[in-house]
């Protein structure tokens, strides 16, 4: 989101079931289904990425594609029931796409502190997604606290430009999504080369944190390649 941190986010996460039809997929997604969204008027700024990961045969390269669109509205409850709305009677009028498997579709609104660096604002080169939750439920705000007055600023440090935290609008929203209800974005301008020389150390050093080990519960995480615009 190159540094806007909106009131709330749409998140897809999605797969083409068609590799002959892919290209259509993605021109479709480009051309019809984000100028509709953002016909809406509350839906901006939407973006594309690709999972580096996509060319292996592997859940790791599953979902292939993440969209992400800001949302600016007060009521996010409400634009969520209009998107909803919007989504029903464009398939209706038979201009959604049949190939598409949906992984993830839902909006999530702004939760915890904005977490810049000197570096935010920069060309975005990679993104990282991770749908996250807390292993244990009493101890939720503790999490939180953790999350944002430490992992976040240390993340900030050792790789990411900036730190976006959302948590889902409707935990009963029923569409496909993952359990957890909070979503984290990291951008960086880093070359993913340089992004995987400065993860595996990262890592080893937060996994000596308690509360990484017994708190951080990780249901999907990704790096992405921005491919649209």
């Amino acid at each position: 989101m190159e540094g806007r941190y909106p009131p709330g986010i749409l998140i897809q996460l999605t797969d083409c079931t068609d590799p002959a039809q892919e290209t259509e997929f993605n021109r479709w997604y480009n051309e019809v289904f984000i100028p509709k969204c953002e016909a809406l008027g509350f839906i901006r700024n939407t973006r594309r990425y690709e999972n580096f990961l996509s060319h292996e045969a592997t859940f790791r390269g599953r979902p292939k594609y993440l969209a992400l669109a800001e949302v600016y509205r007060t009521d996010l409850k409400q634009a969520l029931r209009e998107y909803r709305n919007f989504d029903t009677e464009l398939k209706a009028r038979g201009q959604g796409f049949e190939a598409m498997a949906l992984k993830l579709d839902t909006m999530y609104e702004r939760f915890g502190p904005e977490l810049r660096s000197e570096r935010t604002g920069r060309p975005i080169k990679v993104l990282y997604c991770g749908l996250l939750g807390c292993t244990d439920s009493t101890r939720e705000d503790e999490f939180n606290k953790w999350y944002a007055d430490r992992h976040g600023p240390e993340t900030l440090e050792a790789w990411a430009d900036t730190q976006y935290r959302y948590k889902v609008v409707d935990p009963n929203d029923p569409v496909p999504h993952q359990s957890t209800p909070y979503i984290t974005l990291y951008e960086t301008g880093m070359e993913y080369s340089e992004l995987q020389h400065a993860l595996p150390a990262f890592r080893k050093q937060s996994q000596s944190d308690p509360l990484w080990v017994n708190l951080l519960g990780v249901y999907f995480a990704a790096l992405f390649r921005p491919i649209y615009p």
